[in-house]
């Protein structure tokens, strides 16, 4: 199940674990209904970068600096947002992770 997780098509994937999808939704304007979404149903190596993605789309990159140096913030706290949400997740459940 790793590999298929990994590095399979969607299709693969539907057919060993049908209840894996990501659902990455953006709330701004109403807190009742969503201003963009993204449902990723790719592989976990797919399903990072497009989850980078859609967070680094949606979200201000304030200047930084750590030892005179400008950090990205937004890059490393949508790096462990990511990570997080695939690595630690219930993949026999039905219940979407969003």
């Amino acid at each position: 199940m790793a590999c298929i997780l990994l590095f399979g098509k969607p299709e693969t994937i539907q057919s060993c674990v049908p209840g894996y999808k990501t659902d990455a939704i953006y709330r701004v304007e109403n807190l009742d209904r969503y201003d963009d979404r993204l449902i990723v149903e790719n592989n976990l190596m797919e399903s990072y970068d497009l989850l980078i993605d859609f967070i680094k789309k949606h979200t201000d990159d304030k200047f930084f600096l750590i030892d005179g140096v400008n950090v990205s913030l937004k890059t490393a706290i949508a790096r462990e947002i990511v990570s997080n949400l695939l690595v630690h997740r219930e993949f026999k459940s039905a219940f979407p992770a969003s």
